[in-house]
């Protein structure tokens, strides 16, 4: 099902950046391009650049060290360097893989229940965060070896975005993977890929631990089932439960209060499988969307409006309470499913709901979105602003649909932190070719309204000043 690049057009890979192997970017030369301008580069290695950094937790319990450093790592790459996502991904889980061994730990702890021995990380965070650009020089002089971008990477195109917008601080994370290969070389299924949106409440410390530790649970579950005896969907479900566990352990024992709604895809060549907890939700666009002038919605949102959730609220000994002029659960949550939340349980269900689809040749592109982005725009919205993008911008520049649709949740007074992940089922240039106006459509246009009266047509020149303001810091 997914589109082979080696079938396309030499001009349309381009679009991707994969015209030839040898004109991709290795993890080196991105790694240059993101500390070169750290005064003068050298400089920077020899006095150890100081990067602040507050630390997200002051202890962590060992089985979580691993993937907790390596996302933290991995953050400060994308939202401070501005660097893609593989080179993020890869830098922080090498990082942690080095420097362990400074926390008393000789390889990554497995979880074992009833087991909670922690370490202090207070002070080594600190130490952490101001090593990087040590460890950026060893990659650059060739001590630790260079990567290329995996193939596996490029099976699903990809377009991220994550913005606090209008909130003091931002609560989401997300996860984006297009393979596991690149973070976990002996995977059993490279061919999956894997990604996630995490709304926080609260706080953030479930969101982000929800983002550090479903891939590994995720690849765990998949080698376990390496003979194939459990599908996509139950691999998917499982993990998500795992995860679930985990988090309920660490939130007890470090009297956590947050909480996260989430939605995941696992996709591969055939299915695509949704797990969901909460009103974080996730859009299709296929070659119908044009007839309907909208997207298809999968999840239907665990809130106090559905009417089969309010029922279990209350079966489980809750209450629905009007505050603030909405139910809410007990009087304080307007979800009823998410992650962490323990004091909320069982009122508030930790267990995910779980979506399966085969994949069709009409399957063009799928969205994941947190709840800033469905309070701005309802699926007729959300086609509009994809098919906007298309007409307003080359293909060259797909990886930046999610920030298009971020940008315009803000400007269309989303009051909430926006987070979007756009993954393209087919190469982007069929996207292109699906909702490109001609000229005799666009004179229909004219005559009819344009479509660009719904969406504010200023966001593909956003300025440098704008973006900044609103990144994840």
């Amino acid at each position: 099902m997914a589109t082979q690049h080696e079938e396309l057009d030499p001009s349309v890979l381009r679009g991707l950046g994969v015209a030839n192997q040898a004109s991709m970017k290795s993890l080196s030369e991105h790694v240059y391009e993101a500390f070169e301008d750290e005064e003068e580069l050298a400089d920077s290695f020899q006095t150890g650049a100081v990067i602040r950094q507050r630390p997200q937790f002051t202890r962590i319990p060992k089985h979580d060290v691993f993937e907790d450093v390596a996302f933290m790592v991995a953050e400060h790459l994308i939202n401070v360097k501005m660097t893609p996502n593989w080179v993020a991904y890869i830098f922080g889980n090498r990082y942690i893989s080095q420097e362990i061994k400074q926390l008393g730990l000789d390889e990554k702890q497995p979880f074992v229940e009833d087991i909670y021995d922690t370490v202090d990380t207070s002070s080594w965070c600190k130490k952490l965060m101001n090593g990087i650009p040590s460890f950026a020089e060893k990659i650059l002089k060739k001590e630790l070896p260079d990567t290329d971008l995996p193939r596996e990477w490029l099976q699903f195109p990809v377009s991220n975005d994550s913005r606090k917008g209008k909130r003091k601080s931002q609560e989401d994370r997300y996860i984006s993977m297009p393979t596991l290969k690149l973070v976990f070389p002996d995977t059993s299924r490279s061919d999956v890929g894997l990604f996630g949106v995490f709304d926080g409440h609260n706080g953030a410390e479930c969101s982000t631990y929800s983002a550090a530790h479903l891939a590994t649970e995720f690849n765990d579950v998949l080698k376990q089932n390496a003979e194939g005896k459990r599908s996509l969907e139950e691999s998917l479900q499982t993990s998500v439960v795992r995860l679930e566990h985990r988090l309920f352990v660490r939130c007890d024992k470090e009297q956590w209060r947050s909480g996260s709604t989430a939605v995941v895809m696992a996709v591969d060549n055939d299915e695509m499988s949704f797990a969901w907890l909460g009103d974080s939700a996730a859009f299709i666009l296929k070659s119908s969307s044009l007839c309907q002038r909208q997207v298809d919605k999968i999840p239907v949102d665990h809130s106090t409006s559905n009417k089969s959730e309010a029922e279990r609220v209350e079966a489980d000994g809750g209450q629905l309470l009007y505050i603030g002029g909405e139910l809410r659960v007990n009087g304080v949550l307007n979800v009823t499913r998410a992650l962490g939340d323990i004091g909320g349980r069982p009122m508030v269900s930790g267990a995910p709901e779980i979506k399966t689809l085969k994949r069709s040749v009409d399957d063009y592109l799928v969205l994941l979105v947190c709840d800033g982005i469905t309070d701005a725009f309802d699926n007729e919205n959300l086609f509009q602003i994809v098919e906007a993008f298309v007409n307003d911008n080359p293909l060259e520049d797909y990886e930046e649909l999610a920030q298009y649709i971020c940008m315009n949740a803000i400007r269309n007074h989303s009051e909430d932190n926006v987070t979007c992940i756009a993954v393209y089922l087919k190469h982007p240039a069929e996207l292109w070719k699906l909702l490109k106006i001609t000229d005799s459509e666009d004179e229909e246009e004219e005559n009819g309204g344009s479509l660009q009266n719904s969406v504010d047509d200023q966001s593909s020149r956003d300025s440098e000043e704008e973006n900044k303001e609103n990144k994840h810091e």
